[in-house]
């Protein structure tokens, strides 16, 4: 089985999140081409140039996300699975900042059921840390150790949420 994208946690979800960037679409189905997936929609979208029309790169991606068998998902399992693509990026102590500001504007925006509010609190007890030695967002974050706590926390949620963002091929 090849593996995919970790992109793919974020478009599966295009239908929720209709604000996505469709330039996200093709570079996704660029790296899914790289990763050896082969699909006639996704070569499609993968060879659509800039500017992406947002309707034709979504007529696309929803025939290539199907034509690899990826599920597509909704509400809830939709936050989950976006919040992978950014909580998976904290896993790796990658863009730290920007990824926890995307978790925190995913909670504001869409996050009813407080999925991602952990990475809310911990994106303005590290914004209070800036500006001032205390903080109320998150017990025992100082500036020494903000960024291992999102890191901890990051590897934590990956492991509890593993069954809702997960996707299988079944080719």
């Amino acid at each position: 089985m090849l593996p995919i994208s970790d992109l793919s946690y974020k478009v599966v979800a295009y239908q929720e999140f209709t604000y996505t960037n469709p330039i996200e679409y093709v570079e996704w189905a660029l790296e899914m081409i790289e990763l050896g997936h082969e699909s006639d929609s996704l070569f499609i979208l993968a060879g659509l140039s800039q500017p992406v029309n947002y309707f034709e790169a979504v007529r696309y991606l929803r025939y290539a996300i199907e034509e690899l068998g990826l599920q597509v998902k909704m509400g809830k399992a939709a936050i989950i699975s976006c919040g992978y693509y950014y909580v998976k990026n904290l896993t790796y102590n990658e863009k730290l900042r920007s990824n926890l500001k995307a978790l925190a504007d995913l909670f504001m925006d869409w996050d009813s059921d407080n999925v991602v509010y952990d990475f809310y609190l911990l994106y303005w007890a590290w914004d209070d840390l800036d500006y001032s030695d205390t903080q109320h967002y998150w017990d025992g974050a100082t500036r020494e150790n903000i960024e291992q706590l999102v890191i901890d926390r990051a590897k934590q949620w990956v492991r509890e949420n593993e069954l809702v963002y997960t996707q299988s091929l079944y080719r």
